[in-house]
């Protein structure tokens, strides 16, 4: 959905790895189901060999592996967002896990489509002892220059006990409905209709919600405004501004025109040329949309260690 920033990328990939590097290989245990289990907390994190410890309460992300011998292995992930003085939790909803062989791999699953898994990631456990789990994931994307790129992560984790007790009697529906959503159920609460005028104004993002896990929004340089207008005679436009920290000051950088359009309940920007061709379209699902709230869902497919992933994004913007 955003046109400029991939702000929240970072956020969502330390979201999903990690480990740390013991010297003593003695200590090298099984790479199994039973010495997975636990709660491990990412202390750093390396792209392309450059490491990153963690040390904020933004940054800071627990890993949470139950072990079932009898049913099927759950899993939860739990990120922190500093609000004043404190660092609150949030709960990502519950995933399955498995390992086979050196391969980690999370996952959810739909029972309604057959046990089809969504949202699946794939690691390379490439450490494991009784206090360190390390684990290896490669991401192909497409830059800005069009060109497709490969980025290397390496994730460390140490172990801070035994996993949380992981409520599973909500899991199947909630995870049915994740990627089943009906939209008209999305916007009971909704006070204003579809149209276009209702859409004017200044948006600012307050948070964003990747497939569970919700980032809220609370530095300048995490900042981001869509600008809508509305022209009753067509060609409505859209900006967008990204802001960055340069000292004391936080300052906006605007984007190129987009146009935008309503249908129903479907959400689209682009940009046009002479031939009326559309570039860059982005089509969202309108979620919510009341005088001072906008909601908008999005899918975004991509490939992830040869595999094709999908993940689903909820911007929650707040009229300025």
């Amino acid at each position: 959905m955003k046109k400029i920033s991939g702000f929240l990328l970072i956020a969502s990939l330390a979201f999903a790895t990690s480990c740390k590097k013991d010297d003593d290989s003695s200590n090298f245990i099984e790479i199994n189901e039973t010495n997975l289990k636990g709660k491990w907390e990412l202390v750093s994190t390396e792209e392309n060999g450059k490491t990153q410890p963690i040390e904020s309460c933004d940054d800071k992300h627990i890993m949470n592996l139950a072990f079932n011998q009898s049913d099927s292995n759950w899993a939860n992930f739990i990120a922190y967002i500093k609000q004043g003085e404190q660092c609150i939790s949030s709960v990502s909803i519950n995933y399955n896990w498995e390992i086979t062989n050196n391969i980690f791999t999370t996952f959810v699953t739909n029972k309604t489509l057959g046990n089809i898994r969504f949202e699946e990631d794939t690691f390379t456990v490439i450490e494991l002892n009784s206090t360190t789990l390390k684990l290896k994931t490669t991401e192909t994307y497409i830059d800005n220059q069009g060109k497709e790129q490969t980025s290397i992560y390496i994730d460390t984790y140490t172990n801070i006990g035994e996993p949380d007790p992981i409520d599973i009697t909500e899991t199947s529906e909630n995870n049915e409905d994740l990627n089943n959503i009906d939209p008209s159920e999305e916007t009971d609460n909704t006070t204003a209709p579809y149209t276009e005028p209702n859409f004017t104004g200044e948006w600012n993002l307050i948070s964003e919600e990747k497939d569970g896990n919700i980032y809220t929004i609370t530095s300048c340089n995490d900042r981001y405004v869509m600008a809508l207008s509305f022209k009753s005679d067509g060609g409505n436009l859209a900006k967008y501004k990204e802001y960055t920290e340069q000292g004391e000051e936080c300052i906006a950088s605007t984007s190129w025109d987009y146009v935008w359009e309503i249908s129903g309940d479907q959400f689209t920007t682009y940009t046009t040329t002479n031939s009326d061709d559309r570039y860059d379209e982005d089509v969202s699902t309108i979620l919510e949309l009341t005088s001072t709230t906008l909601k908008l869902r999005s899918t975004e497919t991509y490939i992830q260690n040869g595999i094709e992933q999908t993940s689903v994004y909820i911007e929650t913007f707040t009229k300025i």
